[in-house]
């Protein structure tokens, strides 16, 4: 835990024998380059349309928190990165061309008390019930950060950013000096598990 993987400019699918999802706990992912520039589009995870998570962050001790950098990740059929119960940090990373199937998130998925915050990162191209959102399990607050980050071209069925819940949303949600540009947001929470659910938004 808290160790460092640098990714050498490459792309990375299920087919070059890497298992997903991956489950990287407190181990940060990073793009390596030996000139010091690290360009997120030379680093890609590369979901291949699979119907699986790309990173899967669950119940992760205090003290190990995830960190992406530098990475981009595409394609597969469900959300790319879920935390549940975890802590996890994306800077400079792109989420793209995802088209969520089981109609969640497609780029970033916060549930229970897990807290995501992404910095100066890009998420386009992305279709689900966002490109991130919070969906609460149990009765306590989830978070999802987003610091100077690009939302563009996603299509929603509820919104672009969003907080999902049987009953009241509960949530946290903070945009900094962020940008949305072209989003289709319908604002319809579909019902789950066959009961009725309310979600707040930002198209």
């Amino acid at each position: 835990p808290g160790d460092t993987i640098r990714l050498l400019p490459g792309i990375y699918t299920p087919s070059n024998g890497n298992a997903m999802p991956i489950l990287p706990g407190g181990v940060h992912l990073a793009g390596f380059s030996s000139t010091g520039a690290v360009h997120a589009a030379d680093y890609v995870l590369d979901g291949l349309g699979i119907a699986e998570n790309v990173l899967l962050y669950v119940d992760t001790p205090v003290g190990q928190d995830g960190y992406l950098e530098g990475l981009t990740f595409t394609r597969s059929a469900k959300t790319a990165i879920v935390a549940n119960n975890a802590k996890l940090t994306l800077t400079n990373c792109l989420i793209k061309g995802i088209n969520s199937s089981d109609s969640f998130a497609a780029g970033v998925l916060s549930i229970n008390q897990a807290v995501v915050t992404a910095n100066n990162s890009t998420f386009s191209n992305l279709v689900g019930r966002g490109a991130a959102g919070i969906e609460i399990h149990t009765l306590v607050s989830a978070e999802f950060r987003a610091n100077g980050c690009r939302f563009v071209g996603n299509t929603s069925n509820v919104g672009t950013v969003y907080c999902y819940f049987i009953g009241e949303p509960q949530g946290i949600i903070y945009l900094t000096d962020c940008l949305f540009e072209n989003n289709t947001a319908s604002g319809s929470p579909i019902a789950w598990n066959m009961h009725g659910a309310t979600a707040v938004w930002m198209a």
